[in-house]
């Protein structure tokens, strides 16, 4: 039997993923894929766990969709989501689909 994590994952990281990578670490080999630099050390009131993002021109539009979607909700659950844009949002990514 398959893992279907696993394979979810891999196609993910197969098309519109990006590469996880360590502060320091080279960004060169994943410029054309996109990377996000994971800083794994910090302690200071400043210290920000994802330091640096790179989406390739590529994915731009599927990131933008479903930042649109992401946007209406809060995971602060004290505070109420904000879901008046959803419909339009919820159309765009269809229209992007077909």
């Amino acid at each position: 039997m398959s893992n279907i994590y696993q394979e979810i994952w891999d196609l993910d990281q197969a098309y519109a993923g990006i590469k996880a990578i360590k502060k320091g670490e080279s960004t060169s080999a994943y410029e054309e894929h996109g990377y996000i630099v994971v800083n794994e050390s910090g302690n200071s009131k400043d210290y920000k766990l994802l330091s640096a993002l790179h989406i390739p021109e590529s994915k731009e539009k599927s990131y933008f969709l479903a930042r649109m979607l992401f946007n209406n909700y809060t995971l602060d659950q004290t505070k109420d989501e904000i879901n008046k844009l959803f419909v339009k949002s919820c159309s765009s990514v269809v229209r992007h689909q077909h």
